[in-house]
């Protein structure tokens, strides 16, 4: 296992701890290097529905469409160890908007920011409930997001610290008006959310464009749920490369399949439907039975569908907030990406796919993953898919890396965990080499 080749150094109190754990892992005789950081017992929050919610901690506790209980423990997203970070459950200044069909205003377990009803024109973005439960839509998705936690009622969102921002773009029967989705974006912006959700799509459109780009150059992260029609077309605004897009994950180890799909069913069994993908798609998030928020104080112990997968990541992107305040989008997603739990349906999918993105989140890896830095003009110029870092040819102004006060914000990183290479071990205990060099 190579345990014998580790070794504890300790340093002093003014080390960058992290600087030094990088050029260590640059030179050749070095396998790995990294910071030996303090842990505690995961944090269980108070929440009554909290043990149903396998999203944060997955014990096979989900019911599946013929009553059983299902999942494989362990395919999680690691919420409830995340939150014993210093950000805690995530902080009430990180303000994420829900553009939806309005939120209810009165419920005791969401921690509500001033928003805006673009239907009524007014500041009670109240959901209209009197035709269709859709009304109850946006207040599924505010919980998802930011429920909040430890509080001894009702259920945890991702980041059960956050506050949400309602903003109410539906008119009875839940149709969402389009420009008013644009608009409820810019405001979101000025207003100060970090973090905008969007469950639903809607047609392309250059004002929704508009709108998204605004919101990129002003670091605000946006979301969006990939589509529920089991179908390899990833719904606008998710496929907008400038927005996160977000599938649904079953407890099972998989992506929600419906009947329809030629792996069948996912172990959840509700056949209806399924988490469509394609290109576009970015991760998946836990999006079958999740208990939530709904319409007059009450609860939904079951939302279901992409429209729940997105704001469980949005909840996600508000703790990477709450952790380092200045993250970018870019660099909140390349946080997302680099620790994601991989999540393979076909051979050769390994890494990342169309059809499960770059996999499960994990949202306490997430918080542990240090930010890359940026280049200084904020652009993708040699076409990988992501905003260019210093050490990519084509940046020559690199940008502050936009990281917190590092670490848990105490100085507890008290020395490095260095693994020595395998050839150095043999060379220092003076044995031939009789195998091939490991590149």
């Amino acid at each position: 296992m190579g345990l014998e080749r580790e070794l504890l150094v300790r340093l002093g109190p003014s080390t960058d701890v992290r600087s030094l754990a990088a050029a260590l892992e640059r030179l050749d005789s070095v396998e790995r290097a990294a910071p030996n950081r303090l842990l505690s017992l995961a944090r269980t929050p108070d929440d009554p529905s909290h043990r149903d919610q396998w999203g944060h901690d997955d014990q096979g506790q989900a019911v599946s469409a013929s009553g059983t209980p299902v999942g494989i423990p362990g395919f999680d997203t690691d919420a409830d160890l995340a939150w014993d970070g210093p950000q805690g459950f995530g902080v009430s200044g990180v303000v994420i908007g829900v553009i939806d069909s309005g939120v209810d205003l009165d419920h005791p377990d969401l921690l509500l920011a001033p928003g805006f009803d673009f239907i009524e024109n007014d500041d009670q973005a109240q959901p209209d409930t009197s035709g269709s439960n859709l009304g109850s839509h946006g207040t599924k998705v505010a919980g998802m997001a930011a429920a909040l936690a430890d509080n001894g009622i009702g259920v945890a969102g991702s980041c059960g610290g956050c506050s949400i921002m309602p903003l109410r773009v539906t008119i009875l029967g839940g149709a969402i008006v389009e420009t008013c989705a644009a608009d409820a974006i810019v405001w979101a912006v000025d207003h100060g959310a970090r973090v905008v959700n969007m469950s639903f799509g809607i047609t392309e459109s250059g004002f929704f464009d508009a709108a998204t780009e605004y919101a990129s150059l002003h670091d605000v992260v946006l979301i969006a749920a990939s589509g529920n029609g089991n179908l390899g077309d990833v719904w606008y605004p998710a496929r907008h490369p400038l927005v996160i897009a977000v599938g649904a994950a079953s407890p099972c180890g998989e992506r929600k399949r419906s009947s329809s799909d030629p792996l069948g069913t996912s172990c959840d069994r509700f056949d209806a439907w399924g988490s469509s993908y394609g290109t576009g798609l970015d991760f998946l998030a836990p999006g079958v039975a999740n208990p939530t928020t709904t319409w007059n104080q009450g609860y939904d112990p079951a939302f279901w569908d992409t429209s729940s997968a997105a704001p469980y990541l949005a909840g996600v992107a508000g703790l990477l907030l709450s952790h380092r305040p200045t993250l970018t989008p870019a660099q909140v997603k390349q946080a997302l990406a680099a620790t994601a739990t991989d999540v393979v349906e076909l051979p050769g999918d390994e890494g990342y796919d169309i059809r499960t993105g770059w996999g499960l989140v994990d949202a306490e890896a997430a918080l542990a993953e240090p930010p890359l830095p940026e280049c200084a003009d904020g652009v993708d110029n040699d076409g990988d898919g992501w905003i260019d870092h210093p050490e990519d040819p084509e940046c020559t102004s690199p940008a502050d890396s936009g990281e917190g006060p590092g670490g848990c914000g105490l100085g507890v990183e008290l020395g490095l965990m260095v693994v020595l290479s395998r050839a150095l071990r043999r060379r220092a205990r003076r044995q031939p080499r009789t195998e091939a060099p490991i590149p």
